[in-house]
């Protein structure tokens, strides 16, 4: 179960990370992946995108990230504030 322990902390530490860069500034998916891949992932963009949006979704439905469309149209997301949380 060593192992287990060591995929939990290495997501936590990689969640605080995306925290603590969405707090600076909205970022889109594609702005996260080197906060979360610190390994060449240009053949695997696709499968390494999903896995962002997924700990972003996570972060998300713990109500501690919003996600808004900007003025293109892009998607991006940001650290939720006190009034982002009292409007849920």
């Amino acid at each position: 179960h060593q192992r287990i322990g060591m995929l939990q902390r290495h997501h936590a530490v990689r969640l605080e990370a995306l925290l603590v860069a969405l707090q600076q500034r909205p970022h889109t998916v594609i702005d996260t992946l080197p906060l979360l891949f610190r390994r060449d992932i240009k053949d695997h963009m696709t499968l390494a995108a999903g896995e962002a949006l997924a700990h972003l979704h996570h972060l998300m439905h713990q109500g501690r990230v919003v996600r808004r469309q900007n003025a293109a149209g892009v998607l991006e997301f940001s650290r939720s504030s006190a009034a982002d949380l009292a409007a849920q």
